[in-house]
């Protein structure tokens, strides 16, 4: 069956659109499965019930697999071996047999709108840092979808009005429309003598000592490094859960949500309208269940 890894990994990137960073997770954990199945002695086609019990024991020995982190590797062989059904290369498995606990659901890091405004008021903040937290924030995309836009993708109409086109999982194109600081932010980074020479196609943003595009380890630190002007842990998809709780808790409806975060499923966007109760429970909680003086 490990000969079949590879073509269900071109299937992935190519027939389901998977980004890198998830095609080498789902690699990963397929390829510790092979090596604990081999270390184990047992066979993967005609795989039964006792062996996966045994593919299970040793992950929960394992004390860095957290049950997300579990439940995600089993995920991904469950995944592996429907596709070869589909291909015909085994007749059946029992994967689909295993009743799994459901992983918590922890409430991610959400900044509030004073967050928001203390950030963009920090006077060592620079112009590029500027931009970067205007259109996480503002547009509410993935790190990915920012870092692989192009200069063409950005259609400014006015001194404040404008959108962007951005590519998200799948390969499925939308647009999204930009805050007037945004814009404001957009036409000066444009304006640049550089990105003026450039064609649409090229990528917007650039290490301009280098002239390759920025990647995400380097935006994970600029974020790490601004947060602690506000006391906060943040990463880039901070922005992008405060992005859609600010939309719905000011009453946004769930479908132009849905629609501006590029999420295939409402349901994965309902799930914000828990994060927001969640919240306002808290903030209930605060003020109301604390112990009397």
């Amino acid at each position: 069956m490990e000969l079949w890894l590879s073509p269900y990994l071109e299937e992935l990137s190519h027939g389901r659109g998977y980004s890198p960073h998830t095609l080498a997770a789902y690699q990963r954990d397929l390829v510790e499965y092979f090596d604990i199945l081999l270390q184990q002695r047992l066979s993967p086609t005609g795989l039964g019930v006792r062996g996966i019990a045994k593919y299970l024991r040793v992950l929960r020995e394992d004390k860095t697999n957290k049950t997300r982190t579990m439940l995600r590797k089993i995920s991904s062989v469950k995944g592996f071996y429907n596709w070869c059904l589909q291909q015909d290369t085994i007749m059946a498995h029992s994967f689909n047999q295993l009743e799994l606990p459901r992983a918590p659901i922890p409430l991610p890091r959400v900044l509030t709108q004073d967050d928001i405004t203390a950030l963009l008021a920090n006077p060592k903040l620079e112009a590029i840092d500027r931009l970067l937290l205007e259109l996480l924030y503002g547009c509410g995309m993935r790190v990915s979808e920012l870092l692989s836009l192009t200069v063409g993708a950005v259609q400014l109409v006015g001194g404040d009005d404008g959108t962007v086109r951005v590519m998200g999982k799948g390969q499925k194109e939308r647009i999204i429309p930009l805050t007037p600081p945004a814009c404001q932010q957009l036409a000066l980074f444009l304006a640049q003598p550089a990105l003026v020479a450039c064609g649409p196609e090229e990528v917007l943003f650039t290490e301009q000592s280098a002239g390759v595009p920025i990647n995400r380890r380097r935006v994970w630190g600029r974020l790490k490094a601004l947060g602690q002007w506000v006391g906060k842990d943040i990463s880039p998809h901070t922005f992008r859960h405060s992005f859609a709780t600010h939309m719905i808790e000011n009453g946004a409806d769930l479908r132009v949500v849905q629609e501006l975060l590029g999420h295939a499923d409402i349901a994965t966007t309902q799930w914000y309208t828990h994060i927001t109760k969640a919240h306002a429970r808290q903030a209930h909680q605060a003020v109301f269940h604390q112990s009397a003086v």
